[in-house]
């Protein structure tokens, strides 16, 4: 059974890597960040939290109308590999409890 708490972290989550990805202007960071959320958001999600997923979805909007290079992985993500398998994790984790809570 599904804890209670663990949708709202694996929320929490997505909207820091959302934070970071927006930091690094990453479009395919933050889109995958953001499809969690939105899923997590949809399931079990406080209203500031659906708030927060909707700026990050226009912040998305925004950057994929101005980014030249049309949103490819950025050079600074790919040079840190701390962040890539933080990454991998935090995907795991909230990609299980997408799974277990649908």
């Amino acid at each position: 059974m599904l804890d209670k708490s663990e949708p709202s972290r694996a929320i929490a989550n997505c909207l820091r890597c959302l934070r970071l990805g927006l930091e690094i202007r990453d479009l395919d960071y933050m889109g995958a960040w953001l499809h969690q959320a939105q899923e997590l958001v949809a399931i079990q999600g406080s209203d500031e939290q659906h708030a927060q997923v909707l700026a990050y979805e226009n912040e998305v909007r925004h950057l994929r109308e101005t980014e030249e290079d049309g949103g490819r992985r950025s050079a600074l993500l790919a040079e840190h590999p701390l962040v890539v398998g933080r990454e991998k994790i935090l995907c795991r984790r909230a990609s299980r409890l997408t799974a277990s809570a649908a």
